[in-house]
């Protein structure tokens, strides 16, 4: 049930509609998986970024802090460490002298503006390292350095955020693109319908604006020719017999030998859509139609076939919706 909802949704869209639906989702998909490759490379490159900092920051400290421990000034190591946390992204410097005492520089924590979602799944490596602390030899303990990865989700946000913007922008313009393309294109291919069904109706002086794209003008150029060749082949039917019957091919063929006066050509359609059609003629000198019976001629391939004359009654048909066109006297007029 629901996919033949979903077809006949489908269905009752438009052109434009589906066209920008299609492409809509082509962009986005496209645009999430390159903001995705991004994310996931920026991640990659920000955990590298740390890992690097975070070795050469203890490679220039541990000197530093050697140099003060091998005059047991533990004050000026505490206030050396302090000062370097505050620096770069180091959250925490940790220093373990060889009788196990410790020293701890915790920087504050740094504000997290990136979702809590985004920093789970844009993971930045930041694990401890540490270093012997070492001077002529000696060693003086082991300094230990974690990285906060809080400052590089908030620039990997920042990146993520713009990367939406532009897939956003893109999406936006390439739809409004498709709607000024196709929309004159799709205003000529709406007239060509609309004209084609005032043709059938009879109004064949119809005529459709050739605009838009060169495949769109072609098939108003082609309508339009064809009109015109319809409507010069109806003008000549009057003129070829200049209003005498008995010049008709199809007069002297088929009526007279079946004794067939006028006749009467007959379109059933419900609404737009054909369904049958006929010819009925009247009994050659008989007075004008009305409800009595008639010679009926179905309208097939071949309506000169001798063979296919029936009889029928006109008010039989009467319930139908038809579409009636009169051919007296070599003339053809549509009335509904």
């Amino acid at each position: 049930m629901k996919n033949v909802r979903m077809v006949q949704f489908w269905k009752n869209w438009g052109l434009i509609p589906r066209l920008m639906l299609a492409v809509g989702i082509a962009i986005v998909a496209a645009g999430g998986v390159q903001t995705a490759l991004l994310v996931a490379e920026g991640a990659a490159e920000h955990s590298a970024r740390l890992a690097r900092e975070q070795r050469e920051t203890l490679a220039f400290i541990a000197p530093l802090v050697a140099d003060q421990a091998l005059v047991g000034e533990y004050a000026a190591i505490e206030q050396l460490l302090k000062n370097q946390v505050k620096r770069g992204e180091v959250d925490r410097f940790t220093w373990t002298d060889k009788e196990g005492k410790r020293i701890v520089a915790q920087d504050a924590p740094d504000k997290l503006d990136a979702p809590t979602w985004f920093a789970r799944v844009a993971v930045i490596e930041h694990e401890e390292q540490s270093i012997e602390v070492t001077a002529g030899g000696v060693g003086y303990g082991t300094l230990t350095a974690a990285m906060s990865p809080v400052k590089a989700h908030n620039r990997l946000w920042q990146q993520f955020v713009k990367q939406l913007q532009i897939v956003a922008v893109t999406l936006f313009l390439m739809l409004q693109f498709i709607w000024l393309i196709f929309r004159g294109n799709l205003g000529t291919l709406r007239m060509l319908a609309e004209g084609a069904n005032r043709f059938s109706r009879g109004d064949h002086a119809v005529r459709i604006d050739s605009e838009g794209a060169p495949e769109v003008q072609l098939a108003a150029e082609a309508f339009n020719n064809m009109a015109n060749n319809t409507e010069r082949l109806i003008a000549s039917l009057g003129e070829s017999t200049g209003g005498r019957l008995e010049l008709s091919p199809r007069y002297r063929d088929v009526h007279i030998p079946y004794g067939l006066g006028p006749e009467m050509r007959i379109l059933f359609r419900t609404g737009d859509a054909p369904w049958a059609s006929a010819c009925f003629g009247r009994a050659l000198g008989a007075p004008d139609f009305d409800a009595d019976e008639v010679f009926a001629i179905p309208t097939t391939d071949d309506l000169r076939d001798p063979e296919r004359v029936v009889a029928a009654r006109a008010r039989d048909l009467h319930q139908a919706p038809i579409s009636v066109g009169e051919h007296r006297r070599g003339l053809v007029s549509d009335r509904q």
